[in-house]
């Protein structure tokens, strides 16, 4: 006992092996064991439920890899100029890999699914 103290006063053996396992916390689950078998699980599948158009293959192929489709489709409807600043965030800001050509591509497509008409010039008061 004296041995295993002072080997865990030291940081030389993890907590869960030095401890009695009658003093255990019943409601705590007991750490995994290590056997040495590979484990898999099955994801779901993650539809597009985005409507089809022009650039809608190139937003699938550059944004989807870490946005799922349902994040555009709960996105209040925005003019243009906040769907390219938007994009630009992703490209400049989060090192988005996507060139100017599809980011393009990209603005026009979410314009035409989830954007707003530019509001009219208003006249200045005289």
């Amino acid at each position: 006992m004296k041995t295993s103290f002072l080997l865990l006063a030291l940081g030389l053996v993890p907590a869960a092996f030095a401890q009695d396992p009658a003093k255990q916390d019943p409601n705590k689950p007991a750490p995994a064991k290590i056997d040495g078998t590979a484990r898999s699980i099955a994801l779901p599948t993650m539809t597009h439920d985005l409507p089809d158009g022009p650039g809608h293959d190139v937003y699938l192929a550059n944004c989807v890899s870490c946005h799922t489709s349902r994040y555009v489709s709960n996105q209040p409807r925005f003019p243009r100029k906040t769907w390219e600043a938007e994009v630009t965030k992703m490209v400049k800001g989060y090192g988005a890999p996507i060139s100017d050509e599809d980011q393009k591509k990209i603005v026009d497509y979410l314009v035409a699914i989830r954007g707003v008409p530019d509001a009219p010039a208003v006249p200045p008061a005289k």
